[in-house]
């Protein structure tokens, strides 16, 4: 299945990430064009689709070793990490604790209430990060891959559009 994404250059050993001085990287072709105009709806018919094609393709198989977007690593652990190292002032701890804590839960109860398949997804997908060329969307920085659901990536289109 192809799709429309901004890929690596392939090096003549078949590489696409490199290496210098203790820095990897990888080396695009430069690909012009512009936001979509999400409140177009020809646009937005046109995204969906091909994000359903790139869901598909996610789904097909797992990541060896890219993160889980899950409740507990941006959820739990994140609450926790503020708390333990004090980015939260003394005279709202105790309200941030109890506000987070009935958040956490009420996510905890929707998750067991709901069946969520995480699949590979782009992790990023807002409109800074799709090129918009000859009537066509182009996706581009593929860094922040992860498994999740697959409305992460429409959530993080949504906001782009708010």
């Amino acid at each position: 299945m192809e799709l429309p994404v901004v890929a690596p250059i392939v090096n003549i050993e078949g590489k696409t990430l490199h290496e210098f001085e203790g820095f990897q990287f990888a080396i695009f072709p430069r690909q012009g064009g512009h936001a979509p105009e999400l409140d177009n709806l020809d646009n937005l018919l046109i995204l969906g689709r091909t994000l359903g094609r790139i869901h598909k393709l996610g789904s097909a198989s797992d990541f060896s070793h890219r993160p889980e977007i899950s409740l507990q690593r941006f959820g739990i652990d994140n609450v926790e990490y503020l708390l333990e190292n004090n980015f939260i002032p003394k005279s709202l701890q105790e309200a941030y604790t109890t506000l987070t804590q009935d958040l956490l839960q009420r996510l905890e109860t929707i998750k067991s209430q709901n069946e969520f398949n995480h699949i590979r997804v782009h992790g990023d997908c807002h409109s800074g990060n799709i090129l918009w060329r000859s009537n066509a969307p182009h996706f581009v920085d593929f860094d922040d891959t992860a498994m999740a659901p697959a409305i992460q990536d429409l959530l993080s289109l949504h906001t782009s559009y708010i």
